[in-house]
């Protein structure tokens, strides 16, 4: 799902306009941002948590020359799923029995008509299909 089917569930679930769960949405996540920026944790009891970890520097290599480098120190944002969300992710989903393959419509129409036709009428229409013979085998 993307942010855009998000606010479209959101507005459906709610009863909001697209338009105010849109300003909504995007001020919850710029919130979120200025916290992480400051390196406070942001809770969501039972969903989770947002929070920023720092990476050392450590020795790296550059993967197209194969010279030894240092990587920098850094600060990354990270996201830990809270107990609720954990339990509900973990839940298989109930499985339903396949329902059989339906028929194309052509092939549904084609086959009531034969079950409809008298057996006459098949063979009849059968006979106009195939090709003619060519004129001068002796078939009358």
């Amino acid at each position: 799902m993307n942010k855009a089917e998000l606010v479209t569930r959101v507005s459906r679930d709610t009863g909001l306009t697209k338009v105010d769960v849109q300003r909504v949405l995007d001020a919850v996540l710029e919130n979120v941002v200025r916290s992480l920026r400051k390196s406070e944790k942001v809770t969501l009891v039972d969903f989770g948590t947002f929070l920023v970890t720092r990476r050392r520097a450590r020795p790296g290599h550059n993967p197209h020359s194969h010279e030894p480098m240092r990587i920098a120190a850094r600060r990354w944002p990270r996201f830990a799923a809270g107990k609720a969300l954990r339990e509900a992710v973990r839940v298989l989903p109930e499985r339903r029995p396949k329902a059989p393959p339906k028929r194309p419509a052509p092939v549904a129409d084609a086959v009531a008509a034969v079950d409809a036709a008298p057996a006459a009428a098949v063979v009849a229409a059968a006979r106009r299909r195939s090709p003619k013979p060519p004129e001068g085998t002796g078939s009358a």
